[in-house]
């Protein structure tokens, strides 16, 4: 396998097309180093959920190179790509939570295949509830969450296995202005605790008086900003 520099994440000349002929990202590249807070900005439909895609290999490019920890992941098989994913946290905007099934078993899930035993993850899922302040909804369903409980418990189900890169897809979309600085606050937290954080947002008070790196995405095509 290839490897690429100190960088946690690499990326070289990615474009994705989707058929008929749409261009989603054009020639993008990009270095996130172990331990960045990164924003990535721009409109709807600029590229910003492509790209995180691209980078836990739920998609693969058109073109170009992704490197994750070193390793070359665009052109792994099927049956090495799960070794990558689990590097990764992923938080999506809606929440993505399996509404039969409660607060503990929807976190625990990605534990399950971990080795485990039923002891150990039961520590592990409550660990983490408890650090996100929502262990009393262990046995609730989503249904029974307000949004901002729901967002917390899709950020548990991403750290619980304890990732290196944490991608966050629009996490705050579906919150109002206060609980959004909840969560920006959390994942800020689990920053300065070691992990690399990718942030995708269109919400610019995020980062305008931030020291953070921020990408802006315009169809398809990055650059980084000094301020927006």
């Amino acid at each position: 396998m290839k490897t690429a520099g100190s960088s946690v994440i690499s990326v070289r000349k990615l474009n994705k097309k989707y058929q008929p002929n749409i261009q989603a990202l054009t020639e993008v590249s990009l270095d996130v180093e172990r331990g960045e807070f990164v924003f990535l900005t721009g409109p709807s439909g600029s590229g910003k959920s492509t790209l995180l895609k691209l980078l836990y290999a739920n998609e693969r490019p058109s073109s170009g190179q992704i490197w994750v920890d070193g390793v070359e992941i665009s052109g792994l098989s099927s049956s090495q790509l799960p070794f990558i994913r689990r590097k990764f946290g992923i938080i999506f905007q809606d929440f993505k939570l399996i509404p039969y099934q409660t607060v503990f078993e929807n976190v625990s899930l990605s534990l399950e295949v971990t080795g485990l035993n039923r002891k150990q993850i039961k520590n592990k899922v409550e660990q983490v509830l408890d650090h996100l302040g929502i262990l009393s909804k262990t046995h609730l369903y989503p249904m029974r969450l307000s949004g901002g409980e729901q967002q917390r418990v899709a950020i548990a189900r991403a750290i619980v296995n304890n990732p290196n890169i944490i991608l966050a897809d629009e996490p705050t979309a579906n919150l109002d202005a206060e609980r959004s600085e909840d969560v920006l606050s959390l994942i800020k937290g689990l920053n300065q605790e070691g992990a690399t954080v990718i942030f995708a947002t269109h919400n610019h008070e995020f980062f305008k008086d931030n020291s953070s790196n921020v990408y802006f995405l315009q169809k398809g095509l990055l650059q980084e900003k000094d301020g927006l």
